[in-house]
């Protein structure tokens, strides 16, 4: 019976598996029927909607058939008739957009206009087309038709001229496609077009209207940037380079306009702790001119970054020049390494971070490369010498201070007076005298580096402290901002920071850092004492290539630059403005 039993169970179990399985099948025969089906509805929705378009199409051209010839053309266009630039239709509950375009024609077989021969009656024919699209369809339902319609006679001379615009990119090659308009107000009727280049780049008007300056011209494409014709009379650019256009009668004019695919130009500024600086108000100037005396730039803008420290600008290409107006702030660091000047090529980005420092009188922006390969060079040590003043730093390397811990500027403190003199901290005492038993102590606040640093040395003031005191302190870090372990020197807590210590690597690619403070005494009239401290780092927002010097005064100084493995380095720099930059290039031994 047992035997019987378990026969039933490994049966049982088959069957369970075989549904799952049949299931399965089941649901991707349903799926694949089902997305059979909807490709299937797709076509037949597609196929009904072209039939529709193309019965609207050979009725609108039996219509354009039968009409005057003369009427034969755009309403403001050229040439110029009772037709719209385009017109709705609803046929079979699927909605039509139709676009009409009319051009005349000088067909080369009479000559043509400005040719030889020339043909002073260059309208020979006109060539109609007809574009309609679904827009309740699915995605492509669009159908085209053209039509060639002659007069019944000879055409005659309109004295006219043409119009004919070539569109290429920045490479200069024919952009075809190009959305192009033309606008004249001064004409009767007045004249406006939109319509495309054909393959070569080109649209021709033939038989245009003649017009002194009156031709309003754009051109542009989706994603591009636009080029343009600009008024005379526009006392801003009293000499435009590319002015209204003008038609000359049995002449043609030939208009160049160059587009191509826009690009961006991002960046932020930020402190070296990778905080933003907001509201830094800046001018950004291309090189390209529309007019002359004076010079007119195309592109030329004064903005400012926005709370986030954030600016991004879409752009042509052209050179262009990045320049700092906000005299509350200078430029102490730049990644990636760049100039105020930069190309900005089609159909590219470019993005920086700027690193923002108070503004101080004369700083000057030392930058450190490899003459062989123009690879950026870090730490590297700098010297600036003036009038016997020496100026020393590590490029790289900047550093984070406390100098005031009242107003509960701190984490933690047991025993510590943080307020009797503020800027400093001692051991608290009562009625002036100081616990020589126990040992206080202080947890300062989170230094926040906003990203991974590796923090170098450590130093307080005042150097010296009192005979029979001890001031010791130990270094905490994480990425979590939230586990707290102080270590000493040798990466463990029984180990202390004296002096102008280097930090542990223990603490090296952590976001967050504390320090601890331990203070003691053997004598109760005297305490350790505590004025400044301070905690140099590299890494994070820190360009490891620059350094900094501000305050300095006019004249000239002396630049040495050395790096282990170089050849040093050393010039004379003038500095002469607010802010200055200065590009070192050193030499492999």
């Amino acid at each position: 019976m047992q035997k019987v039993f378990n026969m039933l169970r490994q049966n049982r179990g088959s069957s369970l598996i075989e549904v799952l399985i049949g299931v399965m099948l089941l649901v991707m025969f349903a799926f694949s029927l089902y997305t059979s089906l909807v490709y299937v509805l797709n076509i037949l929705s597609r196929t009904a909607g072209i039939s529709a378009i193309h019965s609207i199409l050979t009725e609108r051209v039996e219509f354009i058939k039968n009409l005057n010839y003369a009427d034969i053309g755009i309403v403001s266009g050229v040439p110029s008739g009772i037709l719209p630039s385009e017109e709705t239709y609803v046929r079979d509950d699927r909605t039509i957009k139709l676009t009409f375009f009319v051009r005349n024609i000088d067909d080369p077989f009479d000559g043509t206009i400005g040719g030889t021969p020339n043909d002073t009656a260059p309208s020979d024919y006109k060539l109609v087309e007809l574009h309609g699209i679904c827009t309740t369809c699915p995605v492509g339902t669009q159908e085209e038709l053209t039509v060639r319609i002659a007069p019944k006679g000879l055409e005659n001379s309109t004295g006219n001229g043409a119009l004919f615009i070539n569109v290429f990119n920045a490479s200069g090659v024919a952009l075809k496609d190009a959305e192009v308009t033309i606008i004249n107000s001064s004409t009767t009727p007045p004249i406006s077009i939109s319509d495309i280049t054909d393959l070569d780049g080109y649209l021709r008007i033939v038989d245009t209207p003649t017009s002194t300056e009156g031709y309003k011209i754009s051109v542009t494409k989706a994603g591009y940037s636009t080029d343009i014709t600009y008024s005379p009379d526009n006392p801003d650019n009293p000499n435009p380079l590319k002015p209204y256009a003008t038609v000359a009668s049995g002449q043609i004019t030939s208009i160049s306009f160059a587009i191509d695919a826009l690009s961006t130009f991002a960046f932020t500024t930020t402190d070296y702790l990778c905080k933003p600086i907001a509201n830094v108000n800046y001018d950004l100037d291309g090189t390209k001119l529309i007019g002359t005396v004076p010079d007119i730039k195309k592109y030329a803008t004064s903005s400012k970054t926005s709370a986030t420290g954030l600016a991004s600008h879409l752009l042509e290409w052209d050179d262009y020049t990045l320049d700092w107006t906000d005299a509350n702030y200078i430029i102490s660091g730049l990644t990636p390494f760049g100039s105020s000047t930069f190309t900005l090529s089609p159909n590219s980005s470019i993005s920086r971070k700027y690193i923002v420092g108070s503004s101080t009188p004369k700083s000057l922006l030392v930058t450190v490369i490899e003459s062989a390969t123009s690879a950026l060079i870090n730490e590297t040590s700098i010297t600036l010498t003036k009038d016997g003043l020496v100026y020393v730093a590590t490029s790289g390397i900047t550093e984070v201070s406390d100098t005031d811990w009242s107003s509960n500027n701190y984490t933690d403190k047991n025993g510590i007076d943080t307020n009797t003199n503020p800027g400093s901290f001692t051991m608290e005492s009562s009625g002036g005298i100081y616990p020589t038993s126990t040992t206080s102590w202080l947890t300062s606040r989170t230094f926040d580096f906003g990203s991974t640093t590796i923090p170098k040395f450590f130093s307080f003031n005042p150097v010296s402290q009192p005979n029979q005191t001890t001031l010791q302190f130990q270094i905490a870090s994480n990425n979590d901002n939230s586990t707290w372990n102080y270590l000493g020197p040798n990466g463990t807590n029984g180990t202390y920071y004296a002096q102008d210590s280097i930090i542990s690597s223990d603490h090296e690619s952590k976001r967050y850092l504390r320090y601890q403070a331990y203070l003691s005494t053997l004598d109760e009239l005297q305490t350790p004492i505590v004025t400044g401290l301070t905690i140099s780092f590299s890494g994070g927002c820190v360009p490891g290539h620059q350094a900094l010097f501000s305050g300095l005064t006019s004249g000239p100084y002396d630049l040495l630059v050395e790096k282990s493995g170089y050849s040093i380095f050393s010039s004379t720099v003038n500095v002469s403005n607010n802010t200055q930059e200065v590009v070192t290039v050193l030499t492999p031994n």
